[in-house]
């Protein structure tokens, strides 16, 4: 699977991260999006938490880090991407896919929204961003 998650806060970031790597992401991704507050990241403490959480989890690869992209730059490249927003369809109708997209603390812009076909939600709660993660990938796991 492979992680596409929008910059949020560092310590929520990085726990996403680690949860990830715990579920068995393949790789992640950085997104700038509309509404991100954050565009920093300490791509060497990222690798540390990495590595700590492959090692803790009995993996024996380690996920790779890719450089950031924008929301634009992930649709266009992914097109089979399963994209979360707490507006979407239920998770239950998607499709099989091996890459999602977790958006920003606030939510998809409007503009960002036109973009997509199709999104999907994985509760009818809100959800943190880092809890989306978790949820999202546990989700499409069982889909």
């Amino acid at each position: 699977i492979n992680l596409f998650i929008s910059i949020i806060k560092k310590s929520n970031f990085e726990l996403a991260i680690e949860k990830a790597v715990e579920l068995g992401v393949s790789s992640i991704t950085p997104v700038k999006a509309n509404r991100s507050q954050y565009d920093i990241l300490n791509k060497e403490r990222l690798q540390k938490i990495i590595k700590e959480a492959t090692e803790q989890s009995g993996r024996v690869t380690l996920p790779e880090i890719r450089d950031t992209l924008t929301t634009k730059e992930v649709i266009s490249e992914n097109p089979e991407i399963i994209i979360f927003d707490m507006e979407g369809e239920s998770i239950k109708n998607a499709p099989k896919a091996d890459s999602i997209l977790i958006g920003p603390e606030g939510g998809w812009s409007d503009e960002e929204r036109k973009m997509f076909d199709k999104t999907y939600s994985v509760s009818k709660n809100t959800l943190r961003a880092e809890t989306a993660v978790i949820a999202g990938l546990v989700s499409i796991m069982l889909v």
